[in-house]
């Protein structure tokens, strides 16, 4: 057994499309995506992969408090959906930390999913901010509404 580790050219991404039928998923879209192989040279099979989506991650949408409730929220979802498809990207997604962001998520054309996220950051510094900021949301979820800051994003 020899093997190595290969990023597949768009051409070659026949070679992986078992993994993605026997696991019921679609096979990756190669203009989004790249699809790191792991292959067997000595058996000539490609044994694992790992692959790297484009996706937009979209968000924060913020509204000054002064200007909500005027369409703006409504605008701008429409002119980054507008720059999302003008280059090409499959979708998005957003991370709405508390009720009124999740209903703004929605009426913008969001839907929920039911699966947990993994988040890798690479770097320390992002990390450290990304991950405080996550922990002060999840616990204000956990507060009654009542005990909960008001939310800047939306409208």
């Amino acid at each position: 057994m020899n093997i190595v580790t290969k990023f597949l050219d768009p051409e070659q991404f026949y070679l992986i499309e078992p993994y993605f039928a026997d696991e019921g998923v679609p096979c990756p879209d190669p203009n989004f995506s790249r699809v790191l192989a792991a292959i067997d040279t000595d058996a000539g099979l490609v044994v694992g992969i790992m692959c790297l989506q484009l996706v937009a991650h979209l968000e924060p949408l913020i509204v000054h408090p002064d200007y909500r409730g005027k369409g703006i929220a409504k605008t701008l979802a429409q002119e980054i959906d507008g720059y999302v498809t003008g280059v090409g990207l499959p979708g998005g997604y957003c991370q709405p930390v508390n009720e009124k962001s999740q209903d703004i998520a929605r009426k913008t054309g969001f839907e929920p999913v039911e699966h947990q996220l993994y988040l890798k950051i690479y770097d320390p510094e992002v990390r450290a901010m990304t991950l405080g900021a996550l922990e002060e949301s999840w616990q204000q979820q956990s507060q009654p509404p009542s005990e909960r800051e008001v939310p800047l994003s939306g409208e």
